[in-house]
């Protein structure tokens, strides 16, 4: 299966790298199946030809249950085959059940990106939209998180691949990340004990912004922007653009805390929202 750049077999250890790390830019789905059993073959080249007619736009990631029983039993697997969707680091819909192709394209449909126009088609749908966004961002800006989360969940999955909301949301998940993390003194002391604790370090970005310490927020994310690990360097990218959002790009602390200009930097920030190997 490994011969297609969006059919791969994985392994527990290769799971944050391929899955989770590949659900930040798109759907991945999770096939838990084994050999063994009928059901699973049945479904197996079903999978295989929607990966084919999508081409790519999602991936799929197959774990062998009869290796890594355990880690499937880990993920809340209690039957084969199961199928699980990942968007954004999260299970957003589970399949149980070798079901038809249609059902299966469905599910992929309601996960997928879909151009602006179609999230935002006539005018009086884009204003609502748009009202409902503004709302978000100013409960936001209060601190006022669940009530922010409550209108942004409401939102088709479609929207999260807006630019926009894609801000919002990672500054939404600073924000929850400050209130249940522990205050800065007692992370400084963490983070002295342990110097390359990227999470130590989020939080601490974290519990500045909500501060409104903005150019201490910036510079933590600046040396986690540095990480040669891909998933905290993209988060730190993500997080820093969001802070960027906030204050405008006129502010000073923007420019003094822009992205370097190197070919590299800019490459990475460009794949931000496309798959690996595309």
């Amino acid at each position: 299966m490994t011969g297609q750049n969006y059919i791969f077999d994985i392994t527990p250890q290769s799971f944050n790298a391929m899955v989770l790390e590949n659900s930040i830019k798109g759907p991945v789905l999770l096939y838990h199946w084994s050999e063994h059993a009928a059901p699973c073959m049945k479904l197996l080249p079903r999978l295989v030809k929607l990966a084919d007619d999508y081409g790519g736009r999602f991936l799929l990631m197959l774990i062998d249950t009869d290796r890594f029983k355990n880690f499937s039993n880990d993920q809340g697997v209690i039957s084969i085959p199961t199928v699980q969707v990942y968007f954004r680091e999260k299970i957003i819909d589970t399949i149980h059940g070798a079901y038809s192709e249609k059902h299966f394209r469905s599910a992929i449909e309601k996960a997928l990106p879909r151009p602006r126009h179609a999230l935002i088609s006539g005018s009086s749908e884009r204003s609502r939209f748009r009202a409902q966004l503004d709302k978000a961002k100013r409960w936001v800006e209060n601190g006022e998180v669940l009530k922010a989360a409550a209108i942004l969940d409401k939102l088709p999955a479609q929207a999260m691949q807006d630019p926009e909301i894609e801000l919002l949301y990672t500054h939404l998940d600073m924000i929850r990340m400050a209130q249940l993390a522990p205050d800065l003194k007692t992370l400084q002391k963490n983070l002295i004990e342990n110097p390359d604790d990227a999470e130590v370090k989020f939080k601490m970005a974290a519990r500045h912004l909500v501060n409104d310490e903005f150019d201490a927020a910036l510079q933590t994310l600046t040396s986690l922007r540095e990480s040669e690990n891909h998933r905290v360097k993209s988060r730190a990218i993500r997080s820093t653009m969001a802070i960027f959002a906030l204050l405008g790009e006129s502010h000073p602390l923007v420019k003094k805390h822009q992205f370097p200009t190197n070919k590299s930097m800019e490459k990475f920030i460009g794949n931000q929202n496309k798959y690996a190997g595309r």
